[in-house]
């Protein structure tokens, strides 16, 4: 009876759920949703969560939703063998170590429910986690009016939906006291059908909203712009989703947080004037925008001055408002703190690079000065510092083949005072901040995320295709060749010497790669004016490059092998922290049927 708990469950409440041999077992379905880039793993049961709460009640509880292991899922994903890992069977004669007994996808599902990552590596999913029945129905009544796609589920007290997002993940917004409603968008997971809750029912997929239905029987979640959800209060410039505060209106989510809670609290004799005049303003700011109404603006603050103990004068409240909207040079917290003109601390680590004598590193200084600008580009993909720097991300950024050469790069800078270690993560990733050889500190700073991409100072904006190209070719022929290249495109110097001393490299290097770049096609030889002209080539003529060099598709190879190497390792981590679990229950299991034999003699 308990297969078709939720499938009742759901007619009870105007959704029609699949039947249980819709949802198929759980190893079908994560291989399903695996193929279509969703970032899933095995979760502990809910019978292995009772035996380990009695065994060890001080770290697990009973009806606790727990994975095997969480922290390396939210960089990366479970291996499961391709195509791809064929291909290097065939080549190496040598099987995939992700398809071993034990390690491989498939054995890691035997027994377990089934877990989905929000966030990037689930290409942005997130969810709308609903805690009762007429939460979850509102949720998805707003987004049927909206015509908006979605895949939704039942779960044991309501229901979630899915689906993902074409700008960026969200970040969490946990439910308050007064609401039943969550949101996730990054590092957390959500329990997916056909998995089994600890009262025995049984998640179920809504009937036309599913992954297996004719609509989606391939690709992704839908996918939705973070327009289509401006009703949920989501804030773009700081990427995040805020919902009102209780009894607030629905645009007070472009206020500061601070301030919400001033409009939202009970203002006291003494700190009424000195506390509304914060809000006050930054309302003035939004009004002056074109965002909200001068008679919303001046509704929210009424509305909190009568609340007040003893209540705050009306008349005084439109005099502030009044004041505040004569003042000129108004802007909204977030602009003040978020503001695109800031200098970021990745921006300020470009800036050095660029006038820092990397000469003084001798025969490493290109490869050293490749790295430290690899380290760049993750502080900027994290924020700030302290910034994940594994060697593999490393390699990747600064197109390195060889582990070993990044690793003793990463020493060398470490030793100058350049970068600086800063912890190790769970995950056996080193973080890193910038030394004090920089001058600037290394303050943990967070800030707001920039879209920027890091370039040099001579460096062009490339499409993405082409920078694959790119890295292709002058993987091979060297990193002196691309520098002289991305130099002359823009800056066409008569001779050699020149074009050696503006970039800052060896005479010697310079001479011996330019007849080399001529004859591949990026520099050519104007003999009119006497210059070396950079060659501004399309994608279609690198691509011939690329091939003729043999080296085309080299860094996609790369990359695509640095991510299994990443993916085995949460394998191996799942196995390993699945067979103690198993260890505990088994044994617990073996003690319970020996005590109850003992009983019946």
């Amino acid at each position: 009876m308990a297969e078709f708990e939720a499938r009742e469950r759901g007619n009870e409440v105007g959704f029609e759920s699949c039947t249980p041999s819709a949802n198929f077992s759980v190893l079908h379905s994560a291989m399903d949703l695996y193929s279509r880039e969703l970032n899933v793993f095995p979760v502990l049961k809910p019978e292995s969560m009772r035996i380990l709460a009695q065994l060890y009640p001080h770290a697990y509880s009973k009806g606790e939703k727990r994975p095997y292991l969480l922290q390396p899922l939210f960089t990366s994903r479970m291996h499961l063998c391709d195509e791809f890992c064929l291909e290097r069977e065939r080549k190496n004669i040598r099987k995939c170590p992700g398809s071993k007994s034990g390690i491989a996808f498939q054995d890691l599902f035997l027994g377990s429910n089934l877990g989905v990552m929000m966030g990037r590596t689930s290409s942005n999913l997130a969810c709308i986690d609903c805690d009762s029945v007429d939460a979850f129905k509102d949720i998805h009544n707003e987004f049927v009016d909206r015509k908006l796609d979605f895949w939704a589920y039942l779960t044991s007290r309501g229901g979630n939906l899915l689906f993902q997002v074409e700008e960026h993940q969200f970040d969490n917004h946990p439910k308050n006291q007064r609401s039943d409603i969550e949101i996730w968008g990054a590092n957390h997971f959500c329990v997916l059908p056909p998995s089994v809750h600890e009262s025995g029912v049984i998640y179920t997929w809504l009937q036309d909203h599913n992954p297996f239905s004719g609509k989606w029987t391939s690709g992704g979640a839908p996918r939705l712009s973070v327009k289509d959800l401006d009703w949920l209060g989501i804030d773009r410039s700081h990427r995040q989703i805020n919902l009102p505060m209780d009894g607030l209106p629905t645009w007070t989510c472009m206020l500061s947080i601070p301030n919400q809670k001033i409009l939202a609290g009970v203002l006291t004799q003494g700190t009424r004037n000195s506390q509304l005049v914060k809000p006050a303003y930054e309302i003035a700011a939004l009004i002056v925008k074109g965002l909200i109404s001068e008679e919303d603006g001046l509704s929210a603050l009424l509305q909190s001055a009568s609340r007040a103990i003893p209540p705050y004068p009306e008349n005084k409240v439109r005099q502030m408002m009044k004041s505040a909207l004569k003042k000129n040079g108004l802007t909204t917290s977030r602009e003040h703190y978020g503001g695109c003109e800031k200098k970021y601390i990745w921006d300020q680590a470009i800036s050095f690079a660029a006038t820092y004598n990397w000469g003084s590193h001798g025969r490493t200084a290109l490869t050293d000065q490749a790295v430290f600008r690899a380290c760049c580009e993750r502080c900027r993909m994290d924020s700030g510092q302290p910034f994940r720097a594994s060697v593999r991300e490393i390699s990747e950024l600064a197109n390195i083949s060889s582990l070993k050469t990044t690793t003793r790069a990463t020493r060398r800078l470490v030793a100058r005072g350049l970068i600086e270690f800063d912890q190790k993560t769970t995950g056996g990733v080193f973080c890193y901040v910038f030394g004090k050889t920089l001058g600037f500190g290394n303050d943990h700073i967070n800030t707001t995320c920039n879209t920027s991409v890091v370039t040099t100072k001579h460096e062009k904006p490339i499409s993405l295709v082409s920078r694959d190209l790119l890295d292709d070719i002058f993987g091979k022929i060297g990193r002196v060749s691309r520098i002289c290249w991305e130099y002359l495109i823009y800056h066409p110097e008569d001779t050699i010497s020149k074009l050696a001393k503006n970039t800052k490299l060896h005479y010697h290097s310079v001479y011996y790669n330019i007849p080399r770049l001529i004859q591949l096609g990026f520099v050519s030889r104007s003999r009119a004016e006497g210059l070396f002209i950079g060659e501004d080539l399309s994608n279609d003529e690198l691509l011939v490059i690329a091939k003729d060099l043999g080296v085309l598709g080299k860094t996609h190879e790369r990359r695509r092998i640095h991510e299994i190497e990443r993916e085995i390792r949460v394998n191996q981590a799942l196995c390993q922290k699945r067979r103690e679990v198993m260890k505990h229950v088994k044994s617990w299991i073996n003690i319970e049927e020996t005590e109850r034999g003992g009983f019946w003699e």
